[in-house]
């Protein structure tokens, strides 16, 4: 494979006309600017009493639910849902805050599960930068939440995570501590040492992205923390870096994944593994990590572990999304893809959206 300095200015531009390296760099920032806006806002009284916390989105904004899942005690991440899909399905019950997350506000399944909330009266709150959630939220008189818009979805995911991290305080399901007034400076240090100047050998984003570098990425975790990450690191990985990628989850795997290491070795070494690693961990997940790391480098198999920082779960998992961030936009640069093009989403939205006018005109 071709080298490619990222240290050199003029190559991330060139490879970079989105400016998505940027928009990563800036992530402690925009932790900061979330956490600084929500110390104003309250969740509406008549919705503190709900039970389940209940998060309707699609893509980047649907990770956001995800995530919060990641963060919270193990205990209540019961009381927290994703749904991702048109409508709203029959377990979602009267004792359930539903928040419809869209960053454009146009999202057409989100607008679907906005209408259904309203329709069986649930408790609502509406999350977006502006678009017909927006409209329809203030014109209904439902709770608003506005965010930052002219980004990619993918690249404000602060500001949509921290709203609902508010919102999961306010119901119970977070704690207060777990809004680290500590994180965007943790998280500015890390992204300093991510910068495309700094050499692999002390880069562990630049690293972590050489490894996936001509392979097919295959993800393992084994906390909800880490599940949380794994899922925005695939995601991120198809839309930045136009790569395909698996994850799978410790204890699972070890039922059926690792039989296919008995396989062809030949495929087996096209593979990447990543070992998405929380410091917190039950150790058991830590044993039986041992075994397949061991198991798969007998058939040729690359391993790379990667292990969250910081004391608290927010930080923990703030430090692998802002590490995985970096990789997958390294990595598109790597490969000279443009990070921030997603013609197929665009293309794709356009063609369901003249087939529904034609089922609705029919």
């Amino acid at each position: 494979m071709t080298s490619v300095r990222l240290d050199d200015p003029s190559v991330v531009a060139a490879r970079d006309p989105g400016g998505m390296l940027a928009l990563v760099n800036g992530l402690p920032d925009q932790v900061d600017e979330a956490m600084a806006r929500l110390r104003v806002f309250q969740t509406p009284p008549a919705a503190r009493e709900c039970m389940q916390l209940v998060i309707c989105g699609m893509g980047g904004s649907a990770i956001a639910g995800d995530l919060l899942g990641g963060v919270v005690e193990e205990q209540v991440a019961d009381r927290i849902r994703v749904h991702r899909g048109w409508g709203l399905p029959r377990w979602v019950t009267a004792d359930a805050l539903v928040a419809v997350v869209s960053h454009s506000g146009n999202t057409p399944e989100s607008l679907s599960a906005y209408d259904a909330a309203r329709e069986r009266d649930l408790p609502l709150v509406a999350l977006s930068s502006g678009g017909a959630l927006q409209r329809r939220a203030v014109a209904d008189g439902e709770s608003w939440i506005g965010v930052p818009g002219g980004m990619p979805p993918r690249a404000g995911i602060a500001n949509l995570f921290f709203p609902l991290l508010r919102i999961a305080v306010d119901l119970g399901i977070a704690r207060a501590e777990d809004e680290d007034l500590g994180l965007p400076s943790a998280l500015r240090t890390e992204a300093a040492a991510y910068a495309p100047a700094e050499p692999p050998g002390k880069n562990r984003a630049l690293e972590l992205a050489q490894h996936l570098r001509g392979r097919l990425p295959l993800v393992h975790s084994g906390t909800a923390l880490t599940h949380a990450v794994a899922r925005r690191f695939v995601a991120q990985l198809a839309e930045n870096a136009k790569r395909l990628a698996v994850r799978s989850e410790y204890p699972e795997l070890t039922h059926n994944e690792v039989v296919a290491f008995d396989g062809d070795e030949a495929m087996l070494t096209s593979v990447a593994m990543v070992e998405l690693v929380d410091t917190a961990e039950p150790r058991g997940v830590g044993v039986v990590r041992e075994g397949v790391e061991e198991l798969a480098g007998r058939h040729g198999a690359r391993s790379l572990r990667i292990a969250a920082r910081g004391a608290s779960r927010l930080a923990r998992l703030w430090s692998l999304v802002l590490l995985t961030d970096f990789a997958s936009v390294y990595l598109a640069l790597l490969d000279g893809r443009d990070p921030s093009a997603i013609e197929p989403i665009a293309w794709l939205k356009g063609r369901v959206a003249e087939e529904m006018k034609g089922i609705r005109e029919s």
